[in-house]
């Protein structure tokens, strides 16, 4: 028995240490969050799979702006696999929001590009680039999800939106986990009280052999349904002053014309509803390590007893 038990543990940790994890991400511009992310999860994954298009959800034109600052990221590039998207989706003018969620979900679906050689076993993270992992909580999902007896990606229903409740479609795909974590928006400690203090739903953790038959935006759009790790991360999102906040307005599906009359005193009020909360451990330790820079960058916020 013994030795059955030894040989057991053997194969464990054996196994751990031969599937991979590759953290998946849409990027748009956010060049602090994305130095933010890499340094934090750097030693804890194998992998970056960045994606960025060449036309926003709204089917502007926009720079490649990771092509472009590629020399910011040296230390990290050995680890990153940079898909561009450059198709330009012909949407339907006379739905038009329908087209921008096409165009997003469109490019959400091309972090397959950057999965060609994951194994059936290797962890998959997909986030936004704003939804950063805590790295404890993902060390406990990578445990988790290698241990899970129940791989049978064979026996997995096709994605098929019209025909399961989103719980049914949740509960038939196993050893997915999705991560809840508290809103900090405009500055990284302004809490948003959303949905009366509830957390957000942000990255999701499967096994590739669940995504290569589901892709990307299943697990995106059914995130709310997957089991929770509470405490599992930050989502910080509309960072980096007014004017970012307005460039972003202009892209995403969620945003809104005209942004550019917003005037300053309008996002000041928006900002200011915010509560402001003091950088404790709790935060990244990226955050809690250059607090002094990221303060001066107007990153974060002062906090008045």
């Amino acid at each position: 028995m013994r030795v059955i038990l030894v040989i057991f543990c053997m194969l464990c940790v054996s196994f751990e240490s031969f599937a991979k994890v590759y953290d998946c991400f849409t990027f748009f511009n956010e060049l602090e969050l994305l130095k933010m992310r890499l340094e934090e999860l750097n030693d804890h994954v194998d992998y970056f799979v960045l994606v960025e298009g060449v036309e926003t959800h709204r089917g502007e034109p926009k720079p490649l702006y990771f092509q472009e600052s590629r020399h910011l990221f040296e230390k990290y590039l050995p680890k990153i696999i940079h898909i561009i998207v450059n198709e330009k989706l012909l949407c339907n003018q006379n739905d038009p929001v329908k087209g921008f969620w096409d165009r997003e979900h469109f490019q959400r679906e091309c972090i397959a590009r950057g999965l060609k050689n994951c194994e059936h076993l290797d962890i998959i993270l997909i986030s936004d680039l704003d939804e950063i992992p805590c790295i404890e909580m993902l060390e406990k999902v990578k445990k988790q999800l290698n241990f899970t007896k129940s791989k049978n990606f064979n026996s997995l229903r096709k994605y098929k939106k019209r025909k399961h409740k989103p719980e049914e479609l949740a509960r038939s795909t196993h050893n997915t986990l999705a991560f809840h974590m508290p809103w900090f928006i405009y500055q990284l400690n302004r809490k948003h009280n959303w949905d009366n203090g509830n957390e957000w739903v942000g990255t999701v953790a499967t096994l590739y052999g669940n995504f290569k038959k589901k892709g990307a935006q299943f697990f995106r759009e059914y995130r709310w349904h997957f089991p929770r790790m509470a405490k599992a991360g930050w989502h910080f999102t509309y960072m980096g002053g007014k004017d970012r906040i307005r460039q972003k307005l202009s892209s995403i599906v969620e945003g809104r014309d005209n942004v550019f009359s917003i005037s300053d005193e309008e996002i000041e009020t928006w900002i200011q509803e915010q509560v402001v909360v003091p950088i404790d451990d709790t935060f990244p330790k990226y955050v809690i390590e250059n607090r002094d820079y990221l303060k001066s960058m107007g990153f974060i916020a002062e906090c008045t007893p």
